[in-house]
């Protein structure tokens, strides 16, 4: 029984180290901003 509780906070501790990965690359990948336009200035 002790070793089931060990596997699920092993797999919530992967869980959290992936979503911890995927967050620090996709801030530090984060694609260029780009300016938005007006809506106004285009509507003729």
């Amino acid at each position: 029984m002790r070793r089931m509780w060990i596997l699920v906070v092993c797999a919530f501790l992967l869980l959290i180290a992936a979503w911890s990965t995927l967050i620090y690359l996709a801030s530090t990948h984060a694609p260029e901003q780009v300016p938005l336009k007006s809506g106004q200035s285009q509507a003729k």
